[in-house]
């Protein structure tokens, strides 16, 4: 398992693994079973395939993507444009996630210290600063190799949380291989299939992947960079699937977030499901909190050529944080948010799937990575479409 203490793929399974995949997949097992389990498997399948193909773009050259963008881009006007949608973008988009990441925690604390216990109007406002707080002294005073540490232990827990929540459940075996291999469409799943591919394929976790493995040191070979990848992967999708399986157990339809899914099992196993559900939620919003900030701050500090560990550089990852802080301070629903970010994901993922598809082809040739490529592209186009269409 040394792949696993020396690579930073735990980072990329904390980072897609948040309070939005929760509820993703909390509502596809709740309203349609483990009939969408194959949407997952899919979505998983893709995303290892991107962010192999980025890591080993970055690893073999040394450069992020906005620093290959820099290289291979010499026409200037071009250059600042492609530059100017991806900073947009990746922190507009991440601000709104960190909104969601913060309020998830934040729900996944209140099973454990309830307004009610509390008995304080304001302990709503002093539990956010207080997280706020230790968010932002994480990312000031620490470094990747240290929070990839922490982040570590925190998705070993939360992976443990659902393993035991799945483990409880007991789904039927034949349902589960059914939900993973046979493609199914049950009438009204359109949007949420949808949920679960922009919920796991996220545009910032290849700028976040490509960051952390452009130093040769990282890995000793493409081996150990291929194994470390997929291993972040491969956890991410177990945690993914536990959940559907939970969700799948609960009969009432009327489950609309991912916190609800405790009370909604405490029939199954007792008094413990609101806690383990609590803590998966704290975990996921706590661990996610962490990556997006980091991810905006990559990318701005490859655009303008800042020295990665610069105040100017932790100081984008503060105001990520704080734009997320001060949205939940001003009341704006976190839902709304997180829907924003999707539409930013919709417009970024055919601009990524192009964008990756020139990279190959100055640095590798012709490869058939190109034509998966191009393909995405179409079907990314397609997505985008479909989810402007749903959100309004």
């Amino acid at each position: 398992m040394k792949f696993i203490r020396i690579g930073p793929g735990i980072l990329i399974t904390a980072a897609f693994i948040g309070p939005g995949t929760l509820t993703a997949c909390s509502l596809a097992g709740a309203h349609f079973g483990l009939s969408l389990l194959w949407a997952l498997l899919f979505s998983l399948l893709l995303t290892g395939f991107l962010q192999l193909l980025v890591a080993r773009l970055s690893w073999e050259t040394g450069q992020g993507l906005v620093e290959l963008v820099h290289t291979h881009t010499p026409k200037a006007g071009l250059r600042v444009l492609l530059l100017g949608w991806i900073v947009v973008a990746i922190f507009l988009g991440n601000a709104a996630y960190e909104a969601g990441n913060v309020s998830g925690a934040l729900l996944g604390l209140d099973v454990f210290f309830p307004i009610e216990t509390v008995g304080s109007s304001s302990y709503k406002l002093f539990s956010m600063a207080g997280l706020g707080l230790v968010l932002g002294g994480l990312l000031w005073k620490g470094n990747p190799r240290w929070i990839k540490n922490l982040l570590m232990a925190v998705v070993m827990m939360m992976s443990l949380s659902f393993l035991i929540t799945a483990f409880l459940v007991g789904p039927s075996l034949a349902g589960l291989f059914s939900g993973l291999l046979i493609p199914t469409w049950p009438p009204d799943s359109l949007l949420t299939v949808m949920a679960l591919v922009g919920t796991t394929l996220v545009p910032y976790n290849l700028f976040l992947h490509a960051a952390l493995v452009k130093k040769k040191t990282v890995y000793a070979s493409t081996k150990d960079l291929t194994q470390d990848t997929l291993m972040a992967i491969v956890l991410g999708g177990v945690i993914s699937v536990c959940i559907v399986i939970a969700a799948a157990a609960v009969e009432a339809h009327d489950l609309r977030t991912a916190a609800d899914l405790g009370q909604a099992l405490a029939p199954l196993y007792g008094e413990a499901a609101p806690y383990l559900i609590g803590f998966g939620l704290f975990a996921a919003g706590l661990s996610s909190a962490l990556t997006a900030p980091l991810a905006a701050a990559f990318v701005v500090q490859e655009t303008l050529g800042w020295p990665p560990e610069s105040r100017k550089t932790k100081g984008v990852a503060l105001a990520v944080l704080f734009f997320g802080l001060a949205s939940l301070s001003l009341e704006l629903t976190p839902t709304r948010l997180i829907q924003l970010a999707q539409i930013a994901n919709a417009l970024l993922l055919p601009f990524m799937a192009l964008f990756l598809g020139y990279l190959v082809r100055k640095t590798h040739g012709h490869l058939w990575q190109q034509w998966c490529l191009g393909i995405l592209f179409i079907a990314f186009v397609g997505l985008g479409v479909k989810t402007l269409g749903g959100l309004f």
